[in-house]
């Protein structure tokens, strides 16, 4: 998609190439609400489903101080990656 050839099969690194085409600023994280689009448009996830995948990334993510604001949660993709592989 970027120009860039795919150079492994690890499931990790791939999901990691996937968010990183959509965190423009680099900054580590995407916002919720994209998750939420790429995984109900692209990967066919139900939302019943995913709602359970974000309760348990935020069950072990820790919550920020101050608290994030509503409507700008964020995922924080190296953490969620972590979350999957364990």
């Amino acid at each position: 998609m970027n120009g860039k050839t795919k150079t492994t099969t690890n499931p990790a690194e791939l999901l990691l190439e996937c968010f990183e085409m959509f965190d423009e600023e680099k900054t580590g994280r995407i916002p919720e609400t994209t998750f939420r689009r790429i995984m109900t448009q692209k990967n066919g996830k139900q939302v019943k489903e995913l709602d359970e995948i974000l309760a348990a990334y935020k069950r072990i993510h820790c919550s920020s101080n101050p608290e994030t604001p509503v409507g700008e949660e964020y995922i924080d993709y190296m953490a969620f990656i972590k979350m999957l592989e364990n």
